[in-house]
């Protein structure tokens, strides 16, 4: 969680005495966010300092310009020298702000004027990250392009490719896949990016596997993609079978994938494992294994 160190320091060395009036560091700030560039003009050429924060996140005026996507000021903003990597309290950069946000020339000032393109924040976010997370797929292009590094993990391990899967975020998904992403890295929790992948839309799931994914990779608690399957959708469920998912993989409390279709599962998709069913019968020798066949036909017959 280490502090972002600022490009320049605008303040650095300043007494009291140097800084600018309070009043007149409300104002920047009140004039950005006003979008009133006229003003942000004769306060820059008054000597506002352009380093003060506000606000209990300790913003500079940039952060808020950006943050806004307010392209007049973030240009002013940079040319009368403020730090383009200037850290919050909690380690967020005006570019961290900029990739939450829908403004792909406000990126394109920051990059040019130097902006630490793998500053992380308190939790250990990229820029990259904040951009998997919000969606922008102009952003992330132009930040992969630009160099941002695509293996970085935030704090629970997770990388972009964690997080543009669990969002269902497939444009960007799939440049983070062009770019060379692991389909196979893990995060604190053992997950791997297919574990992450959305429930809803197969589609994620379907790229990782065509790229080399390991579907018989465990996670948490020990489950697999066939664990996660169950307990999510018709969809999922098929596109591991496709891949040959092991259907009698146990996790680790000796539950198979049969156990989570019964319990967590949608209805329709007890009748999806029917084709396995004569295997699960044959193989499924313990009482623990009974047990979960026994589950799995009643349930099944309520469908």
């Amino acid at each position: 969680m280490a502090d972002m160190e600022p490009l320049h320091k605008c303040s650095c060395g300043k007494n009291d005495g140097d800084q600018a009036p309070e009043s007149q560091v409300r104002s920047v700030h009140h004039a950005v966010i006003e979008g009133d560039t006229e003003l942000l003009e004769v306060l820059i050429r008054d000597g506002a300092d352009l380093s003060s924060t506000i606000s209990s996140r300790d913003f500079t005026a940039l952060h808020l310009a950006v943050q806004t996507g307010n392209e007049a000021a973030t240009r002013l903003l940079i040319h009368a020298g403020a730090n383009v990597s200037a850290p919050s309290y909690d380690g967020v950069t005006p570019l961290h702000n900029a990739a939450a946000g829908e403004s792909v020339t406000v990126v394109e000032l920051l990059l040019k004027s130097g902006a630490q393109i793998n500053a992380r924040n308190i939790d250990h976010e990229t820029p990259l990250h904040v951009v998997a997370l919000f969606g922008n797929q102009q952003i992330a292009k132009l930040l992969i392009d630009a160099g941002s590094d695509i293996s970085a993990r935030d704090c629970y391990g997770n990388t972009a490719l964690h997080i543009a899967a669990s969002h269902e975020h497939l444009e960007i998904f799939q440049s983070l896949l062009e770019a060379g992403a692991d389909v196979n890295a893990v995060n604190n929790n053992g997950d791997s990016v297919l574990h992450s992948a959305g429930r809803d839309d197969p589609t994620c799931a379907k790229l990782l596997l065509k790229h080399g994914a390991d579907v018989s990779m465990k996670g948490e608690g020990g489950e697999t993609f066939m664990h996660r399957a169950a307990q999510s959708s018709v969809e999922l469920v098929r596109v591991a079978l496709g891949a040959d998912a092991d259907v009698e993989a146990t996790d680790d409390e000796g539950k198979t994938p049969l156990h989570f279709a019964a319990a967590y599962g949608e209805k329709a998709i007890n009748p999806t494992f029917s084709g396995c069913r004569c295997k699960c019968e044959c193989n499924h020798k313990s009482w623990r294994d009974r047990i979960a066949l026994n589950f799995w036909r009643s349930v099944s017959r309520r469908t």
